[in-house]
């Protein structure tokens, strides 16, 4: 099905959310920095998705939204997955590219549907 990334800090959520998609068919690597989301992101073939954090060590999870946008990923979905549930931080998400916000904690069924629904948008 569909080949994945997700960039998450925390070891435990991104295992989490990658047994979560391996269980819904999907091909999922996980990146823990900015720069590892760079290195994934900058390799073939392009995801299907990428399932973004807001708050990594190395960067702002925004900064890697407007990266995407920029350049030869520009068609390539995004869910923002993050504890900024504030609606500042929902809208600034959502205007700088997102496909779909989804706040800290989440329901994992709600957020396999919200998985199955961008990339059926997206294909």
């Amino acid at each position: 099905m569909g080949n994945i990334i997700i960039v998450e800090d925390s070891v435990h959520v991104a295992s989490a959310i990658k047994d979560l998609v391996e269980l819904m068919g999907h091909e999922a690597r996980v990146a823990e920095t900015g720069a590892q989301a760079r290195e994934l992101l900058d390799q073939a073939p392009l995801p299907d998705l990428v399932m973004l954090d807001w708050m990594l060590p190395d960067a702002e999870g925004i900064d890697i939204l407007r990266y995407i946008r920029a350049g030869s990923l520009a068609s390539v979905p995004v869910i923002m997955l993050t504890a900024k549930s504030e609606l500042n931080s929902r809208l600034t998400g959502l205007e700088a590219g997102a496909d779909d916000y989804v706040a800290k904690p989440f329901n994992v069924k709600e957020l396999q549907a919200r998985i199955t629904a961008v990339i059926r948008r997206a294909s």
